[in-house]
């Protein structure tokens, strides 16, 4: 099943992506009589969950390619990266290589998330790659040279970043930046430099990259993780009790904003680090705990580092839900000496916003003649995927817009608006319609964690051509 997720984090969303395609009766005439030889209709479905925000187009980089891999067949990728904080929509893009100015063509209603990874492998790639790395986002035939050539992203006549290796000189122009990489062994990647938390971009291959081992992350993995501003809070108490002289969060999924940001990760608990250096005149050992509290649960904190005789560094961390309603909270800590006396310090984060679905088929078949109509009703069952089943994976309440286009081949049109759709198996309310080409806005409602099912059904028009009919359905997640 091949899935897209764009993870939404403070007014950003994350989309999986379900295909369909519609395969229609063959009508054959013999000895004056009809005979329908029946056939399957099946429905290719595209589901997004589009972005509320994109980032500028030219923040996405080049992060990783690996040109000449062991495996030849379905053994070539390119790895992008999203810097901003915002998604961006980079469909449409296309890779540009010594073979070929369009070698790849990013489909459409791609997007990629903010601090986010996307894969671009060969065909064969699932197959090819090593057990250890990640699937591709999306698999083309590719054909990247091994010696003297490069690679550019673009959209349009826009290239938005190059990397090459080899000689200048031989190399088109517009595959590389600055001067060429001298290149890679076989079995190797070229990976952009890192410094600190940032991808080295100074528009130079021959310092921006080196060669490593491969090590390919998708749109899976996530934001990248920040080590961000601490929020320090100090309590001083009189005479022999401890004193809190630091307490901070250490995970900060935005270090740009102000504060500290935990961004949640759509169907698992979000971990925070949490770091406290606490003080006693009498010495590290009369400290006989620290305890850190969120959300009515308490975790020991373990000394890590002792500074001195009389400070020492705790650490801790503690599990947040990603169905957790966004909103500002705080996480307090108590430290104990041998005596009983206390002392506590709190810090103070926000969870940001998550708009998530989760869409459990891959493909749905419909099977009818001309005339008739095929239906596929939806279950709340997300362990099948014959049958739609959506989940608000996110902490938002939702609400859903479909669109869709008409199905078609090179004999006719199908108009979308022969497919008709509910949220509650009944076609005739608030939660049913017939798709079009416009964004349909339906009111569920969905809470945290909410289940519903999908049915479709399609009345193919009397006149219908025989063939097979292909289009797409989109869902985009907004918040209810």
């Amino acid at each position: 099943m091949n899935i897209r997720l764009f993870r939404k984090l403070s007014g950003k969303s994350w989309a999986r992506h379900i295909n369909l395609e519609n395969k229609k009766e063959n009508v054959q005439a013999q000895t004056g009589v009809i005979i329908m030889k029946k056939k399957t209709i099946l429905l290719q479905l595209s589901m997004f969950l589009l972005a509320i925000n994109t980032a500028a187009a030219d923040s996405v980089i080049i992060s990783q390619v690996l040109y000449d891999p062991e495996k030849e067949s379905g053994g070539e990728a390119v790895e992008l990266f999203n810097p901003a904080s915002n998604p961006t929509d980079i469909s449409g893009w296309v890779l540009a290589t010594e073979t070929s100015p369009t070698d790849v063509t990013i489909p459409a209603d791609t997007f990629i998330g903010g601090r986010s990874y996307y894969l671009i492998a060969d065909t064969g790639w699932s197959s090819a790659k090593e057990e250890a790395w990640m699937l591709a986002d999306y698999e083309e035939t590719m054909t990247l040279t091994n010696i003297d050539a490069g690679i550019a992203l673009r959209n349009g006549s826009q290239t938005i970043d190059a990397a090459g290796w080899g000689t200048a000189a031989n190399i088109e122009a517009g595959l590389y930046e600055g001067y060429p990489h001298p290149g890679s062994e076989e079995g190797e990647a070229l990976a952009r430099i890192k410094d600190g938390n940032k991808f080295r971009d100074t528009n130079n291959n021959m310092i921006d990259f080196e060669t490593a081992l491969p090590g390919f992350r998708n749109s899976s993995y996530g934001a990248a993780a920040y080590s961000g501003s601490k929020i320090t809070v100090t309590a001083i108490v009189g005479g022999s009790a401890p004193s809190v002289n630091s307490l901070s969060i250490i995970t900060d999924d935005d270090k740009s904003s102000p504060g500290v940001q935990i961004n949640p990760v759509p169907k698992q608990n979000k971990t925070v680090q949490v770091e406290s250096i606490i003080s006693h005149s009498n010495g590290n050992d009369y400290v006989s705990s620290a305890t850190l509290a969120f959300n009515g649960i308490s975790t020991q904190m373990s000394k890590v580092q002792e500074y001195n005789s009389t400070s020492s560094l705790y650490a801790a961390s503690f599990n947040i839900s990603p169905y957790q309603p966004a909103g500002k909270y705080a996480v307090k800590m108590i430290a104990a000496d041998k005596s009983g006396i206390t002392a506590n310090a709190s810090a103070s984060f926000d969870y940001t916003e998550l708009i998530a679905l989760e869409i459990d088929a891959a493909n749905l078949q419909f099977a009818a003649m001309p005339g008739m109509t095929s239906e596929i009703a939806g279950d709340y069952d997300s362990s099948t995927n014959t049958n739609v089943t959506v989940q608000n994976v996110g902490n938002s309440v939702t609400d859903i817009e479909l669109s869709a286009t008409n199905l078609t081949n090179s004999h006719g049109t199908i108009d979308a608006g022969s497919i008709q759709y509910t949220f509650n198996g009944d076609y005739n309310n608030d939660f049913a319609g017939a798709l079009s080409q416009a964004k349909q806005l339906s009111k569920l409602g969905m809470h945290a964690s909410a289940v519903l099912p999908l049915s479709f059904k399609l009345s193919v028009p009397t006149a219908t051509a025989p063939g097979n009919y292909t289009g797409t359905i989109s869902l985009i997640a907004v918040k209810g």
